[in-house]
C-alpha cells in the first residue's frame, strides 16, 4: 500500500515546483514568470505562518505575491544597472526571493541574522 500523503510531502513537491519555475522563468514570457515565481516563493512563508484558516493563508499568499509584483520591477532595474544581466533572466528569481522573504523583509536585521544562522548552523 502507498503511504498517505502528508504536509511534508506536499511541501517537498512545492519546493520542487518552485525550483523548476525559477529555472525556466526566462523562457515563459514577460510577466507570467513573475507571478508564478512569486507564488512559488510565497509557499515557504505560508507554510511557516501561524494562519489558522485557509482564508488567512490565502490572504497572506496574496499579500506576498502582490508585494513581489510591485517590488520586482524596481529591484530588477537596480540589479540590471549594477550587474548588466538581462532583465529576462532576473525577473523570475527576484520575484521568487522577494516573496520568499515574506514578512521578514520589513526587518533587514532579522533577515541578515537568519542567513547568518543558516550558514553557521546555529539555531536561535
Amino acid at each position: 500500500m502507498a503511504p498517505e500523503p502528508t504536509a511534508a510531502a506536499a511541501a517537498g513537491g512545492a519546493k520542487l515546483l518552485a525550483a523548476a519555475l525559477v529555472a525556466v522563468s526566462a523562457y515563459a514570457g514577460e510577466f507570467a514568470p513573475v507571478v508564478l515565481c512569486a507564488v512559488a516563493g510565497s509557499f515557504w512563508p505560508v507554510t511557516d505562518s501561524q494562519a489558522t484558516t485557509k482564508f488567512a493563508g490565502a490572504k497572506l499568499m496574496a499579500r506576498l505575491v502582490l508585494t513581489a509584483l510591485v517590488l520586482t520591477g524596481l529591484v530588477t532595474l537596480v540589479a540590471v544597472r549594477t550587474t548588466g544581466i538581462d532583465t529576462e533572466h532576473l525577473r523570475g528569481p527576484v520575484a521568487f526571493f522577494i516573496a520568499l522573504f515574506g514578512e521578514r523583509w520589513r526587518d533587514p536585521a532579522e533577515v541578515i541574522a537568519s542567513i547568518k544562522r543558516a550558514l553557521t548552523g546555529v539555531s536561535k
